[in-house]
């Protein structure tokens, strides 16, 4: 079975392969094809409305693993925060960090979480921020996307 980075292309370099996971969210993957559907989800998720009661649990057992309160979550590699259940992680935090290479991703998640959210479209593998700032962290469907090296 191919991966996403497959099907995108298979890069020589960590800057070619950053290249191609931005250029492909920012072009492709992060374009809305219907309401609340993105094409990234769209070819590589199962939407299947058979399927939704399970997705729909596996979105919700994230917020096991989370801190039950906080001031910061950053949500590393965030989109644009594509699902209902996605919101559901920074309810009980003062502000949702999120970190996007896509500037697609980083707009599409303020115009839904506003005032509630701090925004940057910046590098995984160059996170900003000095340790220890965050009181909890969320990375779905993003570390395949980093160079196996910086991993």
């Amino acid at each position: 079975m191919l991966s996403k980075s497959h099907l995108m292309h298979t890069p020589q370099s960590k800057t070619d392969e950053r290249t191609s996971v931005r250029n492909f969210y920012e072009q492709v993957g992060w374009r809305e094809t219907s309401p609340g559907v993105y094409e990234d989800a769209r070819r590589f998720e199962d939407l299947r409305p058979v399927s939704s009661d399970y997705i729909h649990a596996c979105h919700m057992r994230v917020n096991r693993a989370l801190a039950s309160r906080g001031r910061y979550l950053l949500d590393i590699g965030c989109g644009p925060i594509q699902y209902a259940e996605y919101l559901t992680y920074s309810e009980h935090f003062a502000k949702r960090l999120c970190v996007d290479l896509a500037y697609t991703a980083v707009e599409a998640a303020r115009r839904k979480l506003k005032e509630r959210g701090l925004y940057v479209v910046g590098d995984v593998t160059r996170l900003p921020f000095r340790e220890n700032c965050v009181d909890g962290v969320v990375c779905l469907h993003t570390v395949y996307h980093v160079h196996q090296a910086e991993q």
